[in-house]
């Protein structure tokens, strides 16, 4: 297959599809750690309306309601308490927080409540306050952007080096596509250039539905990645690391041939 028109307008398309994998992993990154300092502000500003309650709040007696014990045997100590207190208004209200130090909570026992009359549900004693929102959900969250950052992380040095390479001049090659499955690892998408020739691999997706035959492929003399191309799709792979590792690969190839 020379090189024509179509294999220019494939090329262009590869490199369009390596600079936007490059992209969407950078943008993954980006919203993991974006998610994260949300969810950090969030929860600083929420520690620093609690704190201040102590400084500013309205005071008034309030009576432990329960103290119940929570947790396994190692968190034995752990609480979770309610208490009710009555605004000057004679307005009913209760709250309840988790709280390390049990012996400062009986029920039946009068505690100090500080809270804020302008903002509803902002209350807490001396030593307690409950948990907002955002803290209850902000580990989840912050787990959350962390898996969310690291998918972007271990993705993008791969696109980068894809992105790159792309960029030089193509060249058509016979290319052997296979793949194969060595569970618990995560299956492997193999490319041989030429008969018994260099061999390369890459973790295969759901959509790497690349096969046998004529590719468009950039690489470097001797270097470690290859860029293989087709209507059908396009893999940033590496050369195998040893002779070992490429006898392994032909040997698992020729027995699910």
């Amino acid at each position: 297959m020379p090189v024509t028109r179509e294999t220019d307008a494939l090329a262009a398309a590869a490199r369009r599809h390596l600079r936007r994998r490059t992209v969407r992993f950078a943008g993954l990154i980006g919203v993991g750690v974006m998610i994260a300092a949300v969810i950090g502000t969030l929860s600083m500003q929420a520690g620093r309306w609690q704190s201040g309650l102590l400084a500013t709040g309205s005071q008034v007696e309030g009576t432990v309601i329960s103290a119940l014990l929570v947790g396994s045997q190692r968190r034995s100590n752990e609480s979770h308490v309610t208490v009710q207190y009555f605004t000057p208004d004679g307005r009913d209200h209760s709250f309840s927080f988790p709280a390390v130090d049990t012996s400062r909570y009986r029920p039946g026992e009068r505690v100090t409540v500080y809270y804020d009359p302008a903002r509803r549900g902002h209350h807490r004693t001396r030593w307690d306050a409950p948990r907002t929102a955002t803290q209850n959900s902000s580990a989840a969250i912050l787990l959350l952007s962390a898996v969310i950052a690291l998918v972007g992380l271990l993705g993008l040095p791969r696109a980068v080096i894809g992105m790159r390479l792309g960029r030089g001049a193509w060249h058509v090659a016979e290319a052997r596509v296979s793949t194969i499955y060595a569970w618990p690892q995560p299956a492997l998408l193999l490319v041989e250039l030429g008969a018994d020739g260099d061999m390369f691999a890459a973790p295969r997706t759901g959509r790497a539905h690349l096969r046998t035959g004529t590719y468009l492929v950039r690489t470097v003399n001797r270097g470690p990645w290859c860029v293989v191309t087709t209507k059908a799709g396009t893999a940033v792979v590496r050369r195998a690391r040893s002779r070992h590792a490429t006898d392994s690969w032909r040997t698992q190839i020729a027995r699910h041939a």
